[in-house]
C-alpha cells in the first residue's frame, strides 16, 4: 500500500515537472467562434482581416484578442487570421469558423526569446505522450483537407500585451 501511494506521489510529481519543463497545461474548451479570413500561410496573412476590418463592421466580439487556426495538410499550411465572436452568427462580411470543443493542450510561447526551442519542446511532449494522447485532425468544415491545427491565441489585453506571451493549443484526445 505505501508503495502504490509512493508511486502515485511520484508520478504527480513528474508531471508537474513536465508541465514546467513544457510550460503548458491540458484543458477542455467548449465551442468558439471566430470570424475572419482563411488564407495561404504567406507572406502579411493578416493583411486580408486588417483590411476587411477597416471597411466593415465586425459581428459582437469577446474582445480584441487575435487568432491563428494553422491547418497543416498535405497541400500546404493554410491559415485562418481571426477575433472571437460572442455568438454563432454569419456576418456578410467575414467567414465564420466554428472550432469544436476538445480538451487541449496549452503551450506558452514567449515571445521574448528564441522560439525554435520552446517548438522543439512542443514536438518533445507530443512524442513522449503518443501513447496517452493523440492529435485530433480536422477539415475546418470542410475548408481544408482533414489535417492536424493549432489555434494561436494572442491575448493583446492580457499575457500577450504585457508578457508576449502566446497561447498555443493543440487539440488533443485521451487514447
Amino acid at each position: 500500500m505505501i508503495l502504490e501511494t509512493e508511486r502515485g506521489i511520484a508520478e504527480k510529481a513528474e508531471k508537474i515537472i513536465e508541465r514546467e519543463k513544457y510550460k503548458m497545461e491540458i484543458t477542455e474548451k467548449e465551442e468558439i467562434y471566430l470570424c475572419g479570413f482563411l488564407v495561404e500561410a504567406t507572406g502579411d496573412f493578416w493583411a486580408k482581416y486588417e483590411h476587411e476590418t477597416s471597411l466593415h463592421e465586425q459581428p459582437e466580439l469577446v474582445d480584441w484578442s487575435g487568432y491563428e487556426v494553422r491547418f497543416f495538410p498535405s497541400s500546404g499550411e493554410r491559415i485562418f487570421t481571426a477575433c472571437r465572436q460572442k455568438e454563432k452568427v454569419a456576418s456578410p462580411h467575414y467567414e465564420l469558423l466554428s472550432i469544436p470543443a476538445s480538451a487541449w493542450a496549452v503551450f506558452d510561447i514567449d515571445f521574448k526569446i528564441e522560439q525554435d526551442s520552446q517548438y522543439a519542446a512542443i514536438h518533445e511532449w507530443l512524442d513522449n505522450n503518443k501513447n496517452e494522447y493523440k492529435r485530433v485532425k480536422w477539415n475546418a468544415d470542410r475548408r481544408v483537407d482533414e489535417s492536424e491545427f493549432v489555434v494561436c491565441h494572442f491575448d493583446h489585453d492580457g499575457i500577450f500585451g504585457k508578457d508576449k506571451i502566446m497561447k498555443m493549443w493543440i487539440p488533443i484526445e485521451r487514447l
